[in-house]
């Protein structure tokens, strides 16, 4: 997962309380929201995911295969929707949906490595795995700080944020990341004009 789908994970809570709860909006319907919220993360992730390998499709012009998973993945969202909702409820529900995302993810993953075999779906999938746990750890460890703080509120919501993006991008720093060198090349070299 992302920072972001961690940190949305971690402080979903706190964010549902800031947002929502006011008014004629209740405890009850905020812990509704909350675990919606918690089904639902993965999906950050998981639909962009989708949308850039199925770009790599069309622009391979091999259209065939989205057109086939993606609604293959909207008749699987709607089979693993029946069968979560009716045990969990609204978490099912939004459950199915990161699921089917992630099933769609690795799908269309698979189907790109068979069209480029120099593409590698099994060292993407590990990538957003090993990244995944750091960002969770990451994740985990400012909620628990933030908790031992007492912080609450907006100023949890910031220092929780500002963790864990600046212990992952720090990271990132420190192996070396080459998508992270790329990015920071290709900065330099188009805003700056540094080659």
């Amino acid at each position: 997962m992302s920072p972001v789908a961690v940190w949305v994970t971690f402080n979903r809570d706190e964010l549902v309380r800031l947002v929502f709860e006011r008014g004629e909006f209740t405890q009850a319907m905020s812990t509704l929201v909350a675990l919606a919220l918690f089904g639902a993360a993965p999906t950050i992730v998981f639909h962009g995911l989708v949308q850039l390998l199925s770009n790599s499709f069309y622009a391979l012009q091999r259209i065939s295969i989205p057109l086939f998973v993606l609604p293959a993945g909207t008749v699987l969202f709607f089979l693993a929707a029946k069968l979560l909702s009716s045990t969990y409820g609204i978490f099912g529900l939004t459950l199915a949906s990161s699921l089917t995302a992630g099933v769609m993810t690795f799908t269309l993953s698979i189907a790109l490595q068979i069209v480029l075999p120099y593409f590698s779906a099994s060292h993407v999938i590990g990538r957003m795995a090993k990244y995944g746990a750091l960002a969770a750890l990451y994740g985990y460890a400012a909620a628990i700080v933030s908790t031992e703080l007492e912080l609450h509120g907006v100023v949890s919501l910031l220092f929780t944020i500002t963790a864990v993006f600046s212990a992952y991008f720090i990271t990132l720093i420190l192996i070396k990341d080459r998508i992270l060198i790329r990015i920071y090349r290709s900065v330099n070299r188009e805003l700056l004009g540094r080659g």
